[in-house]
């Protein structure tokens, strides 16, 4: 964890004073590491961390859309998936339920051709790339996330309700997000 946030204290100046949502790309949380996987689309493969003083927790996670999302894109442009960053959610809503929403714009990469290859150009906006738990039992992504980062735990599960519960219980209003990169997190 010293290594995650030296990363981002040194990058982007947080000091960890209140609660940091922090996203690792292609990597599993298992007994105390980051374990390098395939990070193969449509599966729960990244984890998210939220961090404060010496208080952190893992959650198992997708920060990539869903197979169903790529081959049937909301947009034309094609599926979104959120770039390496630093952005900024508040407490909202998505499709009614709890979660946490853009305050900032957020940089993507689009999928436009359905090769589940993610392209050079990148645009940043409000896109409704949120926070959220899964709403479908299943162990694949499939429809849960077009985009968004999603937590492997339905609204009512524990792992949602930590998360959810821990940051909604702080003062804070605004979450800085940090997205790692799979080969960013590598090179540390």
């Amino acid at each position: 964890m010293q290594k995650i946030k030296k990363y981002i204290k040194d990058k982007y100046g947080l000091n960890f004073s209140s609660w940091i949502i922090c996203g690792v790309r292609g990597h599993d949380f298992i007994n105390g590491n980051l374990v390098p996987n395939s990070d193969e689309i449509d599966f729960y493969n990244d984890t998210l961390f939220i961090l404060k003083d010496k208080d952190f927790r893992a959650y198992r996670c997708t920060m990539d859309p869903g197979l169903h999302w790529i081959m049937k894109p909301m947009s034309v442009l094609g599926a979104a998936r959120i770039e390496e960053g630093l952005y900024t959610y508040q407490r909202g809503k998505h499709k009614g339920h709890d979660a946490f929403t853009q305050a900032s714009k957020v940089t993507v990469r689009r999928d436009k051709n359905k090769d589940k290859q993610w392209s050079e150009e990148q645009t940043s906006g409000f896109f409704g790339i949120n926070i959220h738990p899964r709403f479908t039992v299943s162990n694949r992504v499939g429809i849960n996330s077009a985009g968004c980062t999603v937590i492997d735990s339905l609204p009512d599960q524990k792992d949602w309700k930590d998360f959810q519960s821990t940051l909604y219980a702080s003062v804070q209003k605004i979450y800085p997000y940090v997205v790692i990169n799979k080969e960013t997190y590598e090179a540390l």
